[in-house]
């Protein structure tokens, strides 16, 4: 299962909200970090 966003570039790549990390902690609060590749995401659109 897929969610949003969602990003398609020309080389194939799929990259599910590339720069987020979200999850939850032991209690139930979300838990918002960067993900470690975005910058390889960014790479990708914008090279």
């Amino acid at each position: 299962m897929v969610g949003s966003p969602h990003f398609f570039t020309g080389d194939g790549g799929s990259w599910f909200c590339p720069s987020l990390a979200i999850s939850r902690d032991d209690v139930g609060n979300f838990a918002i970090a960067w993900k470690q590749d975005t910058e390889a995401f960014v790479d990708r659109v914008f090279g």
